[in-house]
Parts: structure tokens; sequence; C-alpha cells
């Protein structure tokens, strides 16, 4: 394995502790009033599920991307597939644990995973247009 992809991965494993260590404080709070149990819980579920995102998202977004056969497919299957995919994922887990108020605890993975699937697919679409 090179340097390179050691150092991608490693920065995608540290990018996914920050993002559970954020999310998943998040969560907490976002449901503190039900309780220190549910609470806790709930920050728990959405932290490994934010850690699983955010370290496996990227691989996600390029396989979706790279299915499309237009522009217009590629930029869909990505932003879309990659957000339903994983919203679906967080809505399960935390549906499995009982967290009581999901949408307040996924909505800031929700907005930070979208804008990044979008920020990338347009990136990746004015790259290939200017080797096109």
């Amino acid at each position: 394995m090179t340097k390179i992809a050691l150092e991608k991965k490693s920065n995608s494993v540290l990018l996914g502790v920050l993002a559970f260590l954020l999310y998943g404080s998040w969560a907490v709070f976002a449901n503190w009033e039900y309780g220190l149990k549910k609470s806790l819980t709930a920050g728990l579920v959405q932290g490994i599920v934010s850690f699983l995102t955010t370290t496996f998202i990227m691989l996600l977004m390029i396989w979706l991307f790279e299915l499309g056969r237009s522009s217009l497919t590629r930029f869909l299957y990505a932003v879309t597939g990659t957000n339903a995919i994983a919203i679906s994922g967080m809505v399960c887990a935390h549906l499995i644990v009982g967290t009581p108020d999901i949408l307040q605890t996924i909505l800031p993975s929700m907005i930070v995973g979208f804008s990044l699937t979008v920020v990338y697919s347009s990136a990746r679409l004015r790259q290939e247009a200017k080797h096109n």
C-alpha cells in the first residue's frame, strides 16, 4: 500500500472519530430532556453511525457517481443515493434503540452530508468537463 493510500485511510478514520465526537455530543444534547439513559444511547448510536458514514461516505459517493451514464445521472446518483442510504441507516439505528427525537438528532448530519455530496459531485462534473 502506498504512503498516499495510507494517509487517505488515516485521514478518513480521523474524520470519522471527529464526527463521532461532534454528532454524538449533539445527539446527547438534542435528547437531554428525555433523561440521561435515552440521551446517552442516542449519542452513542449517532456517534457510531456518524463514524461509519463519515469514514465510508466517499467510497459510496464515488461508486454511485460512476454508475451514472450522463452528467445528470452521475450527479443525482451520488447526491440522492448517498444521502438516502446514509439517512436510512441513521433512522433505522435510532428506531431500533428508541431515540425520542430522531429528526433533531440527525438533522446536523443530514445537512452536512447533503452539502458534502453536492459539493463533491459538482466538483467531479467540472473536472470531467475540463477533460472532455
